[in-house]
């Protein structure tokens, strides 16, 4: 059996990167790439207060179902549709039928009008990756939740930053910390590198133990867990 490990230290991306011809860097999105911007959730509130009928606090609605479903998508590895997950918020809160398609339409451009930050600890790590060898590749691995992985790609691009595939969990149904989505991040590598890379040739970074670090190392993938600014 190939041994994985949870790589502690920037120096210890150096030597993993120095010890082969070529590896593969798996990012998570959310903490790791980038962080949530609060004026996007001000914004967000504002649009579905202007569309609802509810008189519950909207911010406590979208908590308790963001916190809910993340527990059912990492421990049962049950995963729906990001306007599926939206729907179900908008039943919560009583917006009309009429409105749904309008209103998810306009929280996916508020969303980009209102971007992520990018995470300072990321871009330095990403910097280096791609000043070493050109047969080194990357791409991103994450769960989502109320903003989809199309969603996330738009922003990426408009940040100049580009990875060689993306495995978002409402597109593919899978999530972290499941055997499932790893397995198809090998598999992908393993394509993008025409079968001359094995599973420890790969490092997925992330911020959370639970769903980066042990979803990694349980399948037989290396692990880097990465600090906030």
């Amino acid at each position: 059996m190939i041994e994985t490990s949870l790589i502690s230290s920037v120096d210890g991306l150096h030597n993993f990167v120095n010890e082969r011809e070529r590896c593969h860097f798996s990012f998570d999105f959310w903490n790791t790439i980038a962080f949530s911007n609060p004026d996007f959730k001000i914004e967000r509130e504002t649009l579905l207060n202007q569309f609802c009928s509810t008189k519950k606090n909207i911010t406590s609605v979208i908590s308790e179902i963001s916190i809910n479903y993340n527990k059912n998508m990492m421990q049962l590895n049950e995963v729906v549709s990001t306007e599926e997950l939206n729907f179900k918020l908008y039943d919560y809160i009583e917006l009309s039928l009429d409105y749904r398609k309008q209103v998810l339409r306009k929280t996916n451009e508020l969303f980009l009008e209102f971007p992520p930050k990018l995470n300072k600890n990321f871009l330095e790590i990403f910097d280096y990756l791609n000043s070493m060898s050109k047969l080194n590749t990357s791409s991103i691995l994450s769960n989502t939740a109320f903003v989809s992985g199309e969603t996330i790609r738009k922003f990426l691009d408009s940040v100049n930053l580009r990875f060689d595939f993306y495995v978002f969990s409402d597109e593919v149904l899978l999530a972290k910390p499941s055997n499932g989505i790893f397995q198809l991040l090998l598999e992908k590598s393993m394509t993008l590198h025409e079968n001359k890379i094995i599973s420890n040739d790969i490092v997925h970074i992330g911020d959370d133990y639970e769903a980066d670090v042990f979803g990694a190392l349980n399948f037989g993938i290396n692990a880097f867990l990465i600090g906030h600014e």
